[in-house]
């Protein structure tokens, strides 16, 4: 009986120790920012990896032809399986915009120190991952890394990462990480700073010049006292200025063909998107100056298609890490954080927009959409009670929220003809539509007059699209017009409701030159009353 106890104790203990785990490994280069590989396991017959995937779009896939490679050998070990996600098929991203899933590959030999995992055609890239769980000496400890906070302003102004650290929005390599004697050296290959640095916790330490000039730091945002950032009045959101946008990505592989990035800004008074080119350096550093008419959130694509917010006169320092999340620095850094934050709160997707515009009238359409805002509004209020966000930020979200209903809600001719024509396969836009659009008298009693003519509607993402739709509404066009309402109009009427009047005169000479059609200005006009403008 003794024996068999044994024998069942031996064979408990294969499997654990036929396994290794590494948490959190360590890389060397990633040409996907947002993906985070957070842990390996090592086991007889299988390599499994865990996936972290932090990404605002509709969709990721995994294609079958996705592998990793053992050290130096060039062999491609191809996935075998995934839990959580479905090879070669589309895994639709949640309203968190994050996936967690596990991919399983062959077996590697147990003396391998890294890996290479990659797919064949694809551009997700991450190289030499490390299979240790120990930190060389000159490198930073795993429980150190990523951003930390000023604990009396909730201000990232120090992240620490592997081999670098952005600190002063400036990224700087360690020259000497002495924790023992509270000491880390930093230096940018021309100068060197000597930091006083002590871990009081693991999710709290100080950093400074010197003990006496030492700022206590917090992991945990909310652990933080977080200063409020007032909500934007009407006669300050318009200012010609620009915007500094600058940052870092995180594991940059130099090697990479990500060189370059571009930045669209939408412009209501110019009918524009203006495009501007990122030059990332070797080191993954880059950074662009903005001109803007008003603070907004503009296009990134950065081997990832995001959104930050830009503010006339300010600077935005965007750490981009999968691996230990987006660290934002800079005049700008709070309001990106809390925006980024509120980033799960988000209008139905164009799938689920358009299985709903072909399946009920236009009146029920309305209807879900406008129960759609009220309950977006509501989690936003949730939040607020819950966390501690500024003013401006559930400003600008509410903003965001009422903008994409409003332009969705514009949009329900283009949107219902696209549905037909892909409901009948129809390729050519010159083919007639076997079903029309049909909307009751007073469909449009959702727009709003502050949606017209407040300057903070402009801060939104879709303002660009709101006011385009507004331009070109068919119901709005005169007889003779090409146009529905114009810029010209809207910077009427913020005139006429002596909102920025000064600075409005600034723009005038910016706005597009496009004939309008006084006639239908006056038309609008005449329609308008204090709770909703009738089309």
């Amino acid at each position: 009986m003794r024996l068999l106890s044994l024998l069942i104790l031996v064979i408990y203990f294969i499997p654990a120790q036929s396994q290794t785990t590494i948490h959190f490994p360590d890389y060397e280069t990633s040409a996907a920012p947002y993906v985070q590989v957070s842990k390996i396991e090592l086991h007889s017959n299988t390599t499994r990896l865990f996936f972290t995937v932090n990404y605002d779009g509709d969709w990721i896939k995994i294609p079958s032809k996705t592998y990793i490679q053992a050290g130096s050998d060039t062999t491609k070990l191809y996935v075998k399986s995934g839990e959580g996600i479905e090879i070669d098929k589309q895994h639709k991203m949640g309203n968190d915009n994050i996936a967690t899933y596990t991919l399983d590959f062959p077996a590697i030999h147990a003396a391998t120190s890294t890996i290479n995992y990659g797919e064949d055609g694809g551009s997700w890239f991450i190289g030499r991952i490390e299979l240790s769980n120990e930190t060389a000496p000159n490198n930073m400890p795993k429980d150190l890394r990523g951003g930390w906070y000023n604990s009396k302003t909730g201000l990232a102004e120090i992240a620490l990462y592997k081999t670098t650290a952005v600190y002063d929005n400036k990224i700087w390599s360690y020259k000497l990480i002495d924790l023992s004697s509270d000491l880390i050296v930093l230096t940018d290959n021309k100068t060197v700073r000597r930091l006083y640095f002590n871990k009081l916790t693991h999710s709290k330490i100080q950093a400074g010049a010197s003990l006496k000039n030492s700022i206590t730091y917090v992991k945990n945002i909310q652990a933080a006292t977080i200063k409020n950032i007032a909500a934007y009045q009407a006669d300050n959101v318009l200012k010609i200025d620009t915007a500094i946008y600058e940052g870092y990505i995180a594991n940059y592989n130099p090697t990479s063909k990500l060189k370059t990035g571009k930045i669209a800004v939408n412009n209501v008074f110019t009918d524009n998107q203006d495009a501007h080119i990122v030059q990332v350096n070797e080191l993954g550093y880059f950074k662009v100056s903005i001109p803007l008419f008003y603070p907004e959130d503009v296009y990134v694509n950065l081997g990832n298609r995001f959104s930050v917010y830009l503010e006339p006169g300010e600077t935005l320092f965007h750490i981009i890490d999968a691996q230990y999340g987006d660290v934002f620095m800079g005049t700008s850094g709070q309001i990106n954080r809390e925006l980024n934050f509120l980033s799960g709160i988000k209008h139905p997707g164009y799938e689920e927009l358009t299985r709903k515009i072909g399946s009920v009238s236009a009146d029920q359409y309305k209807d879900f959409l406008l129960s759609n805002r009220k309950k977006l509004l509501d989690s936003l209020n949730a939040m607020q009670k819950n966390f501690t966000i500024s003013e401006r930020a559930i400003q600008l979200k509410a903003v965001a929220i009422e903008n994409n209903c409003t332009e969705t809600l514009l949009s329900y001719n283009m949107d219902f003809e696209n549905h037909v024509r892909d409901k009948y396969n129809l390729k050519s836009h010159k083919d007639s539509l076997p079903e029309k659009p049909e909307k009751p008298d007073n469909y449009y009693n959702f727009l709003s007059n502050a949606t017209m003519g407040n300057p903070v509607y402009l801060m939104s993402a879709s303002s660009f699209f709101l006011f385009n739709r507004l331009f070109f509404l068919k119901e709005a066009r005169a007889t003779n017009s090409s146009y529905g309402l114009s810029t010209s109009a809207f910077i009427d009427s913020l005139s006429r409701q002596n909102i920025a009047s000064k600075k409005i005169a600034e723009l005038k000479k910016f706005k597009n030159r496009r004939t309008t059609s006084k006639s239908l200005i006056k038309i609008l006009l005449h329609r308008l009353n204090p709770n909703y403008l009738s089309l």
